[in-house]
Parts: structure tokens; C-alpha cells; sequence
């Protein structure tokens, strides 16, 4: 990776006659804006802690979408070929003087850039659509990524039983999986840095390497596509290995992996265990192999707990109701405690809350789950998770924050 530039130098918007338009299909923008452009997004994604921003070109708008603690934040601007000017930027930044490199209908690269006194990497990846193009870029600052559990925002008995779980022999495979991306990566990697020690071989497959650990193997998979010779490298010898299968686009690589090595960790963007289970079984193991190397699942998220500067009971529907019945809260006091919404003010900023708390539950697989598995029925598996686990799922523990005022209720359906 070359050099980083500082953002306001090495991002300058490229006029519409100068873009590749036989490769982007980028039309004569009359209707854009002409003071915004990518470092205008990025500056401001960068400052308010986003980590991905997220630019879809729909005919005569673009749609930009930031993530932020694992919510997405929606803006539209007037425009029918932002995407393509931003993909021609970003290229002009990666370009090597005095000719860059061609711009294809698809890619992925990655780039250093320096903002607000930091290093910045910025992975952009970006294809075509029948309205354009569209672009994704996620941001990571090597700075900031943590490198024990402890930087992360675990508390002490969910540190306590991740370590309990990873200090062991490695008997199985382990699934680790979230709907949130940054609170993934930074379990991720506050497991690596926890692991990086000297008489262990530790090995990490990782699409790009957001940190590096010098005593840890990390492997990045990105324009790799010999996955024998990978595999070979990565399991030969290896006591553990991490895969973050989320960032990971080379798949066979993975599958060849996990075909030789049984025991691995596999970090899955997922919204719940069964979508994760579904990706592994589309592409990486059938579902025999899956049920009978599996020994633990562990979902990770975060609940936003209510500003209590604006919090107020609300009325119960029935839905409300029921739940109520469930958790023998049945009393009017109970129920107006429990059941509470807030609007947003100025202490919170509008947005409702006032901080992001985690998440965590762990599951060692059963009998029950990975016959469950092989029949591929989400409600069986949910059923045997549940039966295996009790009151650890999440949604147990979001309705224990929701009995005590602390969490919306909305939090606990959409679970």
C-alpha cells in the first residue's frame, strides 16, 4: 500500500468531463451539486465515527447510507451520475503518475488517507447496476482498533467467558456471528491481540488486514485465489485459526480451510445464527459437515438503552400484553416502568438514546442443535438454540433490560 495523502489534498472532485464514461455509463449531470463530492462524505462519516458509507445511484438521486453503531443513517442527494464521479475520485487517489489505472464496470481497492490527525484505510468496493453504479467504502483506523478484549466494550464476565472458551484446546468449530460490523471486527481483533503470544501458532484469514499483530500469521486473502496452497500454509501446524468471514470475498478459499481444518473460529456478519448458519452451508460446508464439526455458537450485539432525560411510558397494545403475561409484570406500575419510549431531546441528540450496550451469549452445540441443522428448519434450530441456552439467548437478555425500563420495547420484537 503506498503512501498515505492527507483527505483534503488527495480527494478533488473530477468534472463530469473528465470521467471514463465508456466504462462507468455515467450520464451529463445537470442536477448534481457541485460543492459535494467524496471527501465532503468522508471528512463527515470520519468525524461522526461511521464505519461504512454506502452510495447507491438510483436513476436521478443517489442514496447515501452511513453506518454508526450498527444503525444506518439515510440521506438522498439530486444527482444521475454521483456514483461514477466518486469511483473516478477514488481511482484518481489510488492512481500511480502520470497515467492511472483503467476503471472497469467492477473492483476493489484499498487506500490510506490521513484525517483529523489519523491514519485512515478506506476498503472501497464498487459494481455495476442497471441505474449505475454503486459504492461501498468502509472505514477503519488502525488506531482505533482495539488489541485486547479489554479495549473493547465487553464487560468483565463476558471477557471472563470468552477467555474461559478460547484459552481451551479447540475441539470444534466455533461460530461467531452479529447484525453489528464494528462491534464484530473489534471482538475480532481484541481476540487476536489476546491470542498473540509466542508459543502458539495463530493463524488469521482475513480479506485485508485492518491491524497487524507481530507474533500472528495473518493471512489476507484479497486477489489471492490458489486456495490448496493457502490452506496448506494456514493449517500446517496451526493451534488456532480466526476466520473474518464477513470481510471475506474469497470463499473457496475458506471452504478449502475449513475442509482441512475442523477447529477453526469463523467471525459471520449475520443478523442472527440462523442466517449465519445458512451462509456457511452455501458456501462452505453441507450441512452433515457443519452439525458434526460444530461445538459452539456465540452471537454478539448491542441494545440502545433509552435517553432517560425524555423516556416516557406509553400505552400497551396487545403484542405488549402478551409479553407482559410472559414475564408475570402485570401491574400497572411494573407495566408503565417497563414499556417506555423516548422522543429524543437535547441531551441525547433526538436520537432516543443514550448509549450502546453489548451482548453476548454462548452456546456449546448439542445433539438436539445439530440435528436441527441438518434439516436445515430455521424454527428447529431457534427451538434447539433456545432449549440448549434458556434465558442466555439475546432476546432473553434484551427482555430483561426491557423489564426494567432501561430498553424500548421495540428493541425486544425486532429480535
Amino acid at each position: 500500500m503506498r503512501k498515505s495523502k492527507s483527505l483534503a489534498t488527495s480527494l478533488n472532485r473530477i468534472p463530469n468531463s473528465e470521467l471514463p464514461t465508456q466504462h462507468l455509463h455515467a450520464k451529463n449531470d445537470d442536477i448534481a451539486s457541485d460543492d459535494w463530492h467524496l471527501s465532503t462524505a468522508l471528512q463527515d462519516a470520519i468525524s461522526s465515527g461511521s464505519s461504512e458509507i454506502h452510495f447507491e445511484q438510483d436513476k436521478q438521486i443517489c442514496r447515501v447510507r452511513k453506518r454508526l453503531n450498527g444503525q444506518l443513517d439515510e440521506t438522498r442527494i439530486d444527482s444521475a451520475s454521483l456514483v461514477a464521479e466518486l469511483i473516478a475520485e477514488v481511482h484518481g487517489i489510488r492512481a500511480v503518475k502520470p497515467n492511472p489505472p483503467p476503471i472497469t464496470t467492477h473492483g476493489e481497492l484499498a487506500i490510506t488517507v490521513e484525517a483529523n490527525t489519523a491514519s485512515y484505510t478506506l476498503h472501497c468496493t464498487y459494481y455495476s447496476t442497471t441505474s449505475g453504479h454503486n459504492l461501498s467504502i468502509r472505514i477503519s483506523c488502525s488506531e482505533k482498533i482495539p488489541e485486547t478484549l479489554e479495549q473493547t466494550t465487553l464487560d468483565s464476565p463476558q471477557i471472563q467467558l470468552l477467555r474461559n472458551h478460547f484459552s481451551k484446546k479447540s475441539h470444534g468449530l466455533t461460530i461467531v456471528c452479529g447484525p453489528n460490523i464494528d462491534f464484530l471486527q473489534n471482538v475480532y481483533y481484541g481476540l487476536l491481540g489476546e491470542t498473540n503470544c509466542v508459543e502458539n501458532k495463530i493463524v488469521s484469514l482475513e480479506h485485508h488486514s485492518k491491524k497487524e499483530f507481530p507474533r500472528i500469521n495473518q493471512l489476507s486473502l484479497a486477489g489471492l485465489d490458489n486456495a490448496d496452497s493457502i490452506s496448506q500454509l494456514a493449517t500446517q501446524g496451526a493451534d488456532k485459526i480466526f476466520i473474518d468471514w464477513q470481510c471475506s470475498k474469497n470463499k473457496l478459499i475458506v471452504k478449502k480451510v475449513l475442509d482441512d481444518y475442523q477447529s477453526a473460529t469463523v467471525f459471520v456478519s449475520a443478523l442472527d445464527i440462523n442466517t449465519a448458519i445458512s451462509q456457511l452451508t452455501d458456501y462452505a460446508l453441507n450441512e452433515r459437515q457443519l452439525a458434526t464439526n460444530l461445538s459452539t455458537l456465540i452471537q454478539l450485539d448491542t441494545v440502545r438503552i433509552v435517553c432517560p432525560h425524555c423516556a416516557n411510558s406509553h400505552d400497551l397494545n396487545g403484542a405488549d400484553m402478551q409479553w407482559l403475561e410472559g414475564q408475570e409484570l402485570n401491574s400497572k406500575i411494573k407495566a408503565d416502568s417497563a414499556f417506555v419510549y423516548a422522543p429524543g431531546c437535547e441531551r441525547c441528540e433526538y436520537s432516543g438514546s443514550q448509549e450502546s450496550v453489548p451482548l453476548m451469549s454462548v452456546c456449546t452445540v448439542d445433539d438436539n442443535i445439530r440435528s436441527a441443522i441438518e434439516t436445515r428448519i430455521s424454527s428447529d434450530i431457534n427451538k434447539a438454540i433456545q432449549q440448549r441456552s434458556g434465558k442466555n439467548t439475546l432476546q432473553g437478555q434484551v427482555s430483561v433490560l426491557v423489564s426494567k425500563g432501561m430498553v424500548s420495547f421495540t428493541e425486544y420484537k425486532t429480535r
